[in-house]
């Protein structure tokens, strides 16, 4: 696998982020975007939200 390495990949914090109210779900800061990881009772699943996709919610959301 290619795994492009750029200079903001190099800020990424790579311990878990807890979600506020929860302790069965938390997330990271990767490469191709944050990925949120929730441990229900039996299987744990984890979804990726592209930079692209939060970029475009935060322009949205401090659009004036």
């Amino acid at each position: 696998m290619n795994k492009r390495n750029t200079m903001s990949d190099n800020h990424l914090q790579l311990s878990p982020h807890p979600i506020r109210g929860t302790k069965t779900a938390w997330w990271y800061e990767e490469e191709n975007g944050l990925c949120i990881v929730v441990e229900p009772a039996q299987d744990t699943k984890q979804i990726t939200i592209p930079w692209a996709s939060l970029r475009g919610a935060l322009r949205r959301k401090d659009a004036p």
